[in-house]
């Protein structure tokens, strides 16, 4: 056997493929070396040692072995990584019913059906704990409806995303990744109240974007609250988000969001530095040609909400609360994971 690495250098890896090729090699070992670009058509036997997540470096990997060969009747791949986290997706990994969702199947699921010709063997174990895995997902929801319930008799109401956040035994990422948003969850269980269940399409999208944007930094709590904390507002000028920005700023949780090298002396700042930090960041990124979540504008130096979603929020009450609620819970959520406080 030989080994090809990052630092073996180009000679010795033809070398290397050349010995192969000429079967005077059994075996090569590579460490992110030959997920794509490498034509070794021979190959008819692959080792998986790399633990991954990714689909596309697991089919990479696979494909390295899929050419056809003169005398090569089958591919044989030994992934010896079943420990691994992540283990559960190598059946929709397999079957292709992967799709981009990372939605586990099970080996003795109907929905596993491989390509004609191929076969795949599990060992019992991993079986096992495929099954397990499986109980335990389909048991989660009735234990996240009963805290949700156990919560709802605690406070006497319909708990909000915040006060699941709150009171809850579950986190609320937990509710999300299982039913794919809180609004989902609430409508599965049967607990949308009659205010809710008038959401527009657009409402219920926006709620989902509030829940699942990206956040490296906190710049786009500050911005969105402008719009909808003291009063819902359909439009915010640069200057009020400046205001408002340094306000939220100025708190000492809130301050250490800003406390690097690139903003050194943000407590020295006048308006127009915060005006440009909201600027080039957050409505940048939430206005910029393109964007699928067609909820803001941003025209003379005034960031407007989306002219349907602004009316009805007017018309429903009910959906301001759910909003605010979800910013809330971003933002105390926010601080807590990254500075351990709030």
């Amino acid at each position: 056997s030989e080994i090809v690495i990052g630092d073996t250098s180009l000679e010795k890896r033809q070398e290397i493929i050349s010995k192969f090729k000429e079967r005077k090699l059994d075996i090569i070992f590579t460490v992110d070396i030959f997920n794509e670009g490498v034509d070794i058509p021979c190959i008819d036997t692959i080792l998986f040692l790399r633990p991954t997540n990714s689909y596309t470096i697991f089919i990479q990997q696979l494909g390295r072995g899929l050419r056809t060969f003169e005398g090569k009747e089958k591919l044989r791949v030994l992934d010896f990584v079943g420990n691994f986290k992540g283990v559960e997706l190598r059946p929709a990994f397999l079957s292709g019913s992967f799709k981009g969702e990372r939605k586990p199947i099970s080996p003795l699921d109907s929905n596993f059906v491989l390509p004609s010709g191929c076969s795949a063997n599990f060992d019992f174990k991993v079986i096992e704990y495929f099954e397990q895995s499986k109980d335990k997902r389909d048991n989660l929801k009735e234990k996240l409806y009963r805290d949700f319930l156990r919560v709802k008799d605690i406070l006497g109401k319909n708990p909000s995303i915040m006060d699941v956040y709150t009171f809850g035994e579950f986190p609320v990422h937990v509710y999300l990744q299982k039913y794919k948003s809180w609004y989902q969850f609430l409508k599965e269980v049967d607990e949308l109240t009659t205010e809710e269940k008038l959401f527009s399409e657009r409402a219920i999208k926006f709620l989902e974007f509030l829940e699942k944007t990206s956040m490296t930094k906190s710049y786009k709590i500050p911005l969105l609250l402008t719009l909808f904390k003291d009063g819902l507002k359909e439009e915010v000028t640069l200057r009020e988000i400046g205001e408002f920005y340094k306000k939220f700023y100025s708190d000492d949780l809130h301050g250490k969001d800003l406390n690097n090298k690139r903003h050194d002396d943000w407590k020295n700042w006048d308006l127009k530095k915060f005006e440009a930090l909201a600027k080039d960041n957050p409505i940048h990124f939430l206005t910029k040609d393109g964007k699928k979540e067609e909820f803001f504008s941003f025209i003379d130096d005034k960031f407007k909400l989306n002219d349907e979603l602004f009316k009805n929020i007017m018309e429903n009450k009910e959906l301001l609360e759910n909003i605010l609620s979800r910013l809330e819970y971003r933002n105390i959520n926010y601080f807590r994971r990254k500075y351990m406080e709030g």
